[in-house]
C-alpha cells in the first residue's frame, strides 16, 4: 500500500496543475505535489501576449471609398470593336466581358449587365463575381486571346443570343438585351 501511495505521488510529482485559490477563477496558483504529503503552492505568472505590430503605418490604413476602390471606366481605354473582332453590335457586351475576363476589370463588368441582373449581381459583390468569370472563362478557353474568338449573333432588334466562337469551334452562347442605346448581357 505504501508502495503504490509513493508510486502515484511520484507520478503526481511529474504533472503541473493549474488550479484556483478562491475558485472563482481570479487568481491561478501552480501545484507541485512533491510527495503524498507535500503540496507547494505558488503563484503563476498570467501569459501575456506580446503587444500586436502594426504592419503598415496609419496612413495606409484608411479605408477606401468605393469610388476610389473602383473607378469608372473611361470609354477612351476599352477596345474598340476591331479589337474585340466584332462585327456586329450585339456582341460588343460579350466581346468585353472575355476583355474584363481577362484583365479582372470589375469596373468594367459592372457595366456590361442589364439592370434586373445587374442589381442581383451587385448583391454578390463586383469583386467576387469578376473573379469567378475570369476563372471560369480560363477554364473554357485557356489561354486566350481576343483574337481567338469570333462571334454569331442570333435574335431580335431588342434581344437575342450571341454564340462564342472559339479557334473555329461554337463553345458557349450568352443572352444579350438592348437597354436604351446599348446592349448588354441578360444572363450570368
Amino acid at each position: 500500500m505504501v508502495g503504490a501511495l509513493l508510486v502515484a505521488g511520484l507520478l503526481a510529482a511529474t504533472w503541473w496543475l493549474f488550479v484556483d485559490d478562491a475558485g472563482s477563477g481570479s487568481s491561478a496558483t501552480q501545484v507541485d505535489v512533491v510527495g503524498p504529503d507535500d503540496v507547494v503552492r505558488r503563484p503563476t505568472r498570467p501569459i501575456v501576449p506580446p503587444p500586436a505590430r502594426d504592419p503598415l503605418p496609419r496612413e495606409e490604413h484608411t479605408p477606401q471609398t468605393p469610388a476610389a476602390a473602383a473607378p469608372a471606366p473611361v470609354l477612351s481605354d476599352l477596345p474598340t470593336n476591331a479589337q474585340l473582332g466584332i462585327e456586329r453590335p450585339e456582341a460588343r457586351p460579350v466581346g468585353l466581358m472575355l476583355w474584363a475576363a481577362r484583365r479582372r476589370a470589375e469596373d468594367v463588368v459592372a457595366t456590361l449587365y442589364s439592370e434586373r441582373l445587374g442589381a442581383r449581381i451587385a448583391r454578390q459583390g463586383w469583386r467576387e463575381h469578376t473573379l469567378e468569370m475570369s476563372i471560369a472563362t480560363e477554364r473554357l478557353y485557356g489561354d486566350y486571346s481576343l483574337e481567338d474568338f469570333g462571334y454569331r449573333f442570333d435574335g431580335t432588334r431588342t434581344e437575342g443570343v450571341v454564340r462564342i466562337v472559339h479557334r473555329g469551334e461554337t463553345k458557349g452562347s450568352m443572352r444579350v438585351a438592348r437597354e436604351g442605346d446599348r446592349w448588354v448581357l441578360d444572363e450570368r
